[in-house]
């Protein structure tokens, strides 16, 4: 959600390309469109739009949300947060492929969390860590960082992808997550483990 008063740094300019698609989503009451990374190099750009109803004005207002991308030709939502009601299964969002390179490089998430960490951790992550098309060298470097950024929700979405008990490694590092004060990852370290089972060699091994 973004609040009526986001006055962040400037923003690239808006290319034809990305106004055309998320006109044609009909998002009630459209209020912003905006481009939070723009890498011409890799044809490579992250936005968002804003629409519906302002909340909670009182206490500063925000919107209903969506995240996109769009690389080369293909263009697509990875995260919408609504509050009006819509029928999100209708919308267009990002068919993400494993070719798609661009995002799955250091580089790129590097340059992400420089300019809209928000989006890198809220919106980005938790789309690579479901989507059955993410390489498991990304999935396995998305778990690395789960040590000093605290993500049950990231984490969680990690044990729902549909190929991750191919990935061993990729759940000896949630099995071993570290216990920080409340246990936030308590749920999916014990989740870890008993999609393991017998293989599990406990966190003092190391990773698989």
């Amino acid at each position: 959600m973004f609040s009526c008063h986001d006055d962040g740094p400037i923003a690239p300019p808006v290319p034809d390309t990305i106004r055309a698609f998320v006109e044609t989503q009909n998002l009630p009451l459209l209020r912003e469109i905006r481009v939070d990374l723009s890498i011409p190099k890799r044809q490579l750009a992250f936005f968002h739009a804003l629409y519906g109803h302002p909340h909670d004005c009182p206490a500063g207002c925000f919107y209903s949300s969506a995240y996109g991308v769009q690389l080369g030709d293909k263009l697509g939502w990875i995260t919408v947060n609504d509050l009006e009601r819509l029928p999100v299964e209708q919308l267009a969002f990002y068919n993400l492929e494993s070719n798609d390179a661009p995002l799955f490089e250091e580089t790129t998430w590097v340059q992400l969390e420089t300019s809209a960490g928000w989006i890198l951790w809220s919106a980005f992550f938790p789309y690579l860590a479901v989507d059955e098309d993410s390489p498991h060298e990304a999935l396995l470097r998305i778990a690395q960082r789960l040590d000093e950024y605290i993500s049950p929700h990231i984490a969680s979405k990690l044990l729902a992808n549909p190929r991750i008990q191919l990935y061993p490694d990729v759940l000896q590092l949630v099995a071993c997550l570290p216990v920080f004060s409340g246990d936030a990852y308590e749920w999916v370290r014990m989740t870890a483990r008993e999609m393991l089972g017998a293989s599990f060699p406990g966190c003092e091994a190391g990773a698989i």
